[in-house]
């Protein structure tokens, strides 16, 4: 029974490891024909140009002018004002059921990814 475990929990790991293998060596593969790919197509023009229906013509100006002022003005905002949040809350607020409640949201709010 026992070795019967053990042989079934082996087979179980290299199964498991065989999955992680072909995912990872697909992710691996996808990613570097897209570096491949996509490399030679980034240029000076293309940077610099605004879209447009011709592809040849097509550019991310304003694409990643927009991100970067979204980031500065969010950057400018959220940093003075979390900073000065976390010191009142620290420092100054009285422990009541609201600063509970925001100690733990913002202890769960610390484990999600930021990309969301």
């Amino acid at each position: 029974m026992l070795r019967r475990r053990k042989i079934a929990e082996a087979l179980f790991k290299v199964l498991g490891l065989c999955s992680l293998a072909i995912g990872v060596g697909t992710l691996v593969m996808l990613f570097g024909a897209l570096l491949f790919e996509g490399v030679k197509r980034i240029d000076w023009q293309f940077l610099m140009s605004f879209p447009s229906r011709h592809a040849a013509q097509a550019g991310i100006l304003p694409a990643w002018v927009g991100s970067t002022l979204i980031m500065l003005v969010t950057a400018v905002v959220g940093i003075p004002l979390g900073v000065a949040a976390a010191i009142y809350l620290e420092e100054y607020a009285r422990r009541t059921w609201l600063t509970d409640l925001i100690e733990v949201t913002v202890t769960n709010l610390a484990g999600v990814p930021s990309i969301i």
